[in-house]
């Protein structure tokens, strides 16, 4: 995934773009940060995938990569709002 965003001076004159690269698809990549062993999902605020066990249901909001458009609210009804609202808590799903 990349970011970019222009670098203005004072207000008006550009001085470049900051451009910045996130490996989601590395096996640590939140595991160190999020201290836990195990599989995890990264999702956007719409709930898409960006990285998933299953690699078959990530990127499913690019309809370009012609992907399954598996997410969140499909894949977890009954807590997707829950998951999707920002806030910090506990999450329990029938599937354990």
């Amino acid at each position: 995934m990349r970011f970019a965003t222009p670098v203005c001076l004072e207000g008006k004159k550009r001085a470049g773009i900051i451009v910045f690269n996130l490996v989601t698809n590395t096996p640590l990549f939140l595991q160190k940060i999020l201290e836990t062993q195990g599989n995890y999902i990264l999702a956007n605020q719409a709930g898409f995938y960006l990285h998933h066990p299953d690699e078959a249901k990530e990127w499913g909001m690019m309809e370009k990569l012609k992907r399954s458009h598996h997410n969140i609210k499909q894949d977890y009804p009954d807590v997707a709002k829950q998951i999707l609202s920002g806030k910090e808590g506990l999450v329990r799903l029938n599937s354990g």
